[in-house]
Order: structure tokens, then C-alpha cells, then sequence
């Protein structure tokens, strides 16, 4: 079998590539467990051809963006990936929490509330995300207080 170069292994879409089959294909790979793991795969014009990816990625790519998967139960492939800021990508994790339509970090950004308390109320405390935003930036003199 002859090898085809692209001339293409030093764009930092080769990098992107070959994490994205690192995650979905290698069992040793840090984050394999929420990718291959879960039945995420790479679509079959990319899995084995660097440049077919290139090709479908290239329009929007520019330094800094990250390769993201629009709906996360789906796969790698042209339709369901997207070139998006580091802070979008946070946004679109499985265990991001929405609120009235956004993440919750924006939604306090939004009502002036701080995040971390929030948070808090909500991991520490197992405060319903209503109550948890309801109560504001009040921490009583005491810390939480569950408030009913």
C-alpha cells in the first residue's frame, strides 16, 4: 500500500485530528472514558484521512479555536463540528448547568449574582437552582442557610 502525503503534519489541525482520535479510538488516552468510552466515534472520512478532515475544517478555522461537537451524543463528523472560542467550548459540556436558556455562569454574569456562591448553594447544599439564584449574593452572618 502507497502512502499519500499531504505535506499538511506541522497545521495545527493535524494536532486536533490526532487528539480527536486519541479520544475516541485509544483506551489509554486521558479523556478516552467520556469520548470512546461513551460510543463517540469519528466519522469514516475522517477517521483514516487526515486531509478529508482538513478539507471540511479549514473554513472558519484560526488560532486558538477549538474543535467542538455540537450535539455531544453525536459523533465526530462535518455536520456535527464547529471551530468555537475556548470559552464557547466550556459552555457545551455534558455537565454544564442551563438556566433560563444559558449557562449558569452567564445567567449570573447577567443578574450580577457570583457564580461560586451559586455554585455552592447548589453542589454543596443540593439547593434547587431556583432557590439557589433567588437568594442573591446574601450569605448571612452564619454562611448558607437553607432558605424554604
Amino acid at each position: 500500500m502507497k502512502k499519500i502525503f499531504h505535506g499538511l503534519s506541522h497545521h495545527p489541525l493535524y494536532g486536533v485530528w490526532k487528539g480527536m482520535k486519541q479520544r475516541c479510538y485509544n483506551p489509554h488516552a486521558s479523556r478516552y472514558e467520556k469520548y470512546g468510552g461513551k460510543g463517540i466515534k469519528v466519522c469514516r472520512r475522517w477517521r483514516d484521512n487526515f486531509k478529508n478532515f482538513y478539507d471540511d475544517m479549514i473554513q472558519g478555522y484560526s488560532h486558538g479555536m477549538q474543535l467542538d461537537r455540537i450535539d455531544n451524543n453525536k459523533g465526530y463528523c462535518k455536520d456535527n463540528c464547529r471551530w468555537v472560542s475556548p470559552a464557547t467550548n466550556v459552555k457545551n459540556r455534558e455537565n454544564t448547568i442551563i438556566y433560563k436558556g444559558m449557562c449558569l455562569k452567564d445567567y449570573c454574569l447577567r443578574n450580577n449574582l457570583k457564580y461560586n456562591t451559586v455554585i455552592g448553594r447548589i453542589r454543596q447544599y443540593n439547593w434547587p437552582i431556583e432557590q439557589a439564584v433567588m437568594v442573591g449574593n446574601y450569605r448571612g452572618k452564619r454562611g448558607m442557610k437553607h432558605v424554604k
